[in-house]
């Protein structure tokens, strides 16, 4: 539709121009006037239509197991799983429990957004899969890419606890 809205809004503007070169300016305004209607239409009728949704599975959903916290994940190695889980100094909440504080806060902002829009489908990020709009996708790649990170940087503090063992070796 909107592809539509576009082109109706240029066809309309080149009749336009050439009735009004041709000395049909009345005709040329009427042209105007029934393409800017038309290209409205268009317009309104894009922004009426539901996005649409795509089914996707993930059976193995590496989401889940931080929402839900399990005593022993079912994605994750035990060694991970317990860097996730450990408290941080200073009083500072686990990897896991600052992770589900800002999911909670994207599920609620994209849950938020769908009510201003009158769709009322919530949907289930941590299942095993659920119909999704591209909005939908984009708040799960959000969640993957922030654990991600957070798996990145437990790798290079493992890398600098690896350097920091061998290095007193090699100057022996």
């Amino acid at each position: 539709m909107t592809i539509g809205a576009i082109t109706t809004g240029a066809l309309t503007a080149l009749t336009v121009g050439l009735l009004k070169l041709g000395d049909h300016e009345d005709a040329g305004e009427w042209v105007g006037i029934g393409g800017g209607l038309a290209e409205a239409g268009l317009g309104i009728t894009s922004l009426l239509q539901k996005p649409p949704k795509a089914d996707f599975q993930h059976q193995r959903n590496p989401l889940r197991d931080i929402w839900s916290h399990p005593a022993t994940s079912t994605v994750f190695p035990p060694l991970v799983w317990y860097y996730l889980n450990k408290p941080k100094s200073g009083g500072n909440p686990s990897l896991i429990d600052a992770l589900r504080s800002r999911w909670e806060l994207l599920v609620s902002l994209n849950t938020e957004a769908k009510r201003s829009r009158r769709r009322k489908q919530e949907v289930d990020y941590f299942g095993k899969g659920d119909f999704y709009t591209a909005e939908d996708l984009t708040v799960r790649s959000t969640m993957l890419g922030q654990l991600a990170t957070e798996l990145q940087l437990m790798n290079n503090d493992l890398t600098i606890l690896l350097n920091e063992i061998v290095r007193p070796a090699v100057k022996r």
